[in-house]
C-alpha cells in the first residue's frame, strides 16, 4: 500500500486533460508514494491514445477505462484499482496549486485515528473567459468555497463535493462505494456524505490542498445538468428524507412524507406556470436572448430562472416515475 492514490475521471475532455495531469504530477514531493489513476470514461476524442504515452513515461500514473455508466461507476473503476492508504477525488479541470497532495496527507494524518474527510479549496482560475456561463459557474463556486470555510473544521456531510475531497481507504472496504444509480449530475457525492456520516464519520475543510477550476462550461451545459439534478434529487431524497430541508424540494415524493408540501393557491399557480413547457421555454429565450445581447447580468439572472424551470420540470417527472411504481407495486400485492 502507498500513501495517496489520486482518481480523475474524465470524458472526452482531452485540451483540459492535458494541462490538469502535469500539474497535478509535479504539484508536490509524495513522489513514488503516491498515483494517479485516470479513468477514461469511454473517451472518444484521443484520450485513450494520449494517456497511453504520457503513462510511458510516467510511472505513477494508472490508466483505467471504465463503460460510460457516470460519475459514481467511474469513480468507483478507479476505486477498485487505487493502492492508496488515503484517496483523493480530482474533477478533470481542477488546476492544482504546490502542495496539494501534502496538504490533504497532512490533514489525514492529523486526524489522529478519527475517521475524517477532508473537502479542499476550490475557486474559479483567474483566466476563466467571463461569459455569462462560466461567470454563473465560478460564483457558485466561489460561494460554496465561502461556506466551506464557515464551517471550518465542523463542515455538514452535505458538502462532500468530490471535485477536490480525500477519504480514508477503509471506507471504501467496508462498501461505502459511489452509490451507481446516480447516473447523470449531482448529488452522488451528497448521497455519500450521508451514508459516511451515519456511521459518525466527520468532515473537515482543508484550505491548504487548494486547487482552481479550469471553468469552460456553456449555457446549454448548464441547463441540461439542472435537468439531471432534478431527477438525482429525487433519488437522493428517497435514500435521504432528513435531507429535504437543504434542497430545492418543489413537488412531493410519494413515500417520503419530508417533501409533503402544503403550498397555497399563489405559489401552487406560480409553480404551474413555472415549470409549464411554456413558462420554461420563456425562460429560456430570454436567457439566449440576454446573451445574444452581450448582457451577461441578466443571462445569469435569466438562468437562474430557466434552470430552475429544468430542474422542477425532471423532478416532477422523476416523483410521477416512483408514484407510478409505487401503484403498480401496491397493486401487485
Amino acid at each position: 500500500m502507498i500513501a495517496l492514490s489520486v482518481l480523475v475521471p474524465t470524458h472526452d475532455r482531452l485540451p483540459i486533460l492535458q494541462e490538469t495531469l502535469p500539474r497535478l504530477l509535479t504539484s508536490g514531493s509524495l513522489g513514488e508514494d503516491s498515483e494517479v489513476i485516470v479513468v477514461d470514461d469511454h473517451c472518444t476524442d484521443g484520450t485513450g491514445g494520449w494517456l497511453a504515452g504520457l503513462a510511458e513515461q510516467e510511472p505513477r500514473l494508472i490508466v483505467v477505462t471504465s463503460d460510460r455508466g457516470g460519475r459514481a461507476a467511474a469513480r468507483n473503476a478507479g476505486i477498485a484499482r487505487a493502492r492508496g492508504e488515503l484517496i483523493c477525488c480530482l474533477d478533470d479541470d481542477m488546476w492544482v496549486r504546490p502542495g496539494f497532495l501534502e496538504a490533504h496527507w497532512r490533514a489525514y494524518q492529523q486526524a489522529a485515528g478519527e475517521t475524517v474527510v477532508g473537502v479542499g479549496k476550490m475557486t474559479p482560475h483567474p483566466a476563466n473567459a467571463p461569459t455569462a456561463a462560466n461567470l454563473a459557474f465560478d460564483r457558485r463556486l466561489q460561494h460554496l468555497d465561502e461556506s466551506l470555510a464557515e464551517w471550518g473544521d465542523d463542515l455538514p456531510c452535505r458538502y462532500l463535493c468530490t471535485g477536490n475531497v480525500s477519504l480514508p481507504r477503509r471506507l471504501f472496504e467496508d462498501h461505502q462505494a459511489f452509490d451507481e444509480g446516480f447516473e447523470g449530475y449531482s448529488f452522488e457525492d451528497t448521497e455519500l456524505g450521508y451514508r459516511l456520516a451515519a456511521r459518525g464519520v466527520r468532515f473537515r475543510y482543508v484550505p491548504e490542498a487548494w486547487a482552481e477550476h479550469r471553468t469552460d462550461t456553456s449555457l446549454t451545459v448548464l441547463l441540461r445538468r439542472q435537468t439531471e439534478a432534478g431527477r438525482s434529487a429525487v433519488r437522493f431524497v428517497q435514500q435521504h428524507p432528513a435531507a429535504a430541508p437543504y434542497l430545492e424540494v418543489p413537488f412531493e415524493v410519494p413515500g417520503v412524507e419530508s417533501t409533503r408540501r402544503r403550498d397555497g393557491l399563489p405559489k401552487r399557480l406560480a409553480k404551474r406556470l413555472l415549470f409549464s413547457r411554456l413558462g420554461s421555454a420563456g425562460g429560456e429565450a430570454l436567457l439566449r436572448a440576454s446573451a445574444a445581447l452581450g448582457w451577461r447580468e441578466g443571462a445569469i439572472r435569466s438562468l437562474s430562472w430557466a434552470g430552475y424551470a429544468r430542474y422542477g420540470r425532471a423532478y416532477r417527472e422523476a416523483a410521477g416515475v416512483v408514484a407510478a411504481t409505487t401503484s403498480l407495486t401496491e397493486e401487485t400485492r
